[in-house]
């Protein structure tokens, strides 16, 4: 097996949990397995070039985040299709781009269900003399098939304080508690749950407070030191996902058992899962395995 094909393979068959993927998530969810996670829950770039800017000292001020030039939604295919059936999603969005990341959810197959309200408690800055003081914000729930909820039937505000500008990790950073509560809303104990914009962290610490199981992808590198401190969680870097053997081979029981589908994820449909060649027809043009 080639070592460029087996990236989708060995995360197909070795799903690690509790861990962060430092990387592209649009690198890293192809190569998780179809109908592998119960939940996802997401912060992407709301396409504001957002900064916070709620310190006395400019000096302090946090970076502008990764990727928020316009709103970031490359990701909801692989979102769907990685969810098992049944399931749901939160993604928090802002007012003026939540109509794009609506559109496109239904357009990778999502049902999008309503909005909920994150209360803030206290509201922001703005403009102080022509806007309403903005005390929330917004996320979009949305499900992959028919949702039931498990328990009882959760109200759509919730009111938890945001984080105190003075001690925020992360420009975007959520509140534990808040995070917590919406995690028991649409899962139970031992789901895993997807965060492809980890931020900080919070969400893996979010499921250790909760009994639940993560995957985290975070781009930044710095943020994902503070992750590893934080959540306590291994970091596994982009070019370790494509090679986690030693040798670069599967044992002869998963190449028995690769799923063409899988395979597609990719655009590897023709690709052999026998030693990586091409098929044609159906036979592989390099060790003659046949395609059933």
């Amino acid at each position: 097996m080639r070592k460029e094909n087996l990236i989708i393979q060995l995360n197909y068959f070795n799903m690690k949990t509790n861990i962060c993927y430092q990387g592209d998530c649009l690198d890293i969810l192809p190569t998780l397995p179809s109908n592998s996670v119960d939940m996802v829950l997401v912060d992407p770039p709301y396409g504001i070039d957002f900064q916070s800017a709620r310190r006395t000292n400019k000096e302090d001020w946090k970076p502008k985040i990764l990727n928020d030039k316009a709103p970031f939604t490359k990701w909801t295919d692989n979102a769907y299709r990685i969810m098992k059936d049944n399931t749901g999603l939160l993604c928090f969005t802002r007012w003026d781009t939540e109509q794009q990341f609506r559109d496109a959810l239904t357009k990778s197959g999502f049902i999008c269900k309503q909005q909920i309200i994150w209360d803030k408690v206290v509201h922001g800055m703005g403009d102080l003399k022509g806007d309403f003081a903005s005390q929330h914000e917004n996320i979009i729930f949305a499900t992959k098939g028919r949702f039931i909820f498990k328990g009882k039937r959760p109200k759509s505000i919730f009111r938890y304080q945001r984080v105190n500008p003075e001690k925020l990790v992360h420009p975007n950073e959520k509140p534990t508690e808040l995070l917590e509560d919406l995690i028991k809303s649409i899962s139970v104990e031992d789901d895993v749950i997807l965060d492809c914009f980890a931020g900080s962290g919070s969400l893996g610490l979010s499921c250790k407070n909760t009994n639940r199981n993560f995957i985290l992808i975070e781009q930044d590198e710095k943020y994902c030191e503070i992750i590893k401190e934080r959540v306590g969680c291994e970091i596994i870097k982009h070019e370790e996902v494509y090679h986690e053997d030693s040798d670069g081979s599967l044992t002869e029981e998963q190449q028995k058992e690769i799923i063409p589908g899988v395979l597609k994820v990719l655009g590897l449909k023709n690709i052999c899962p026998e030693c990586g060649g091409k098929i044609k027809g159906r036979y592989c043009e390099d060790c003659f395995w046949e395609k059933i």
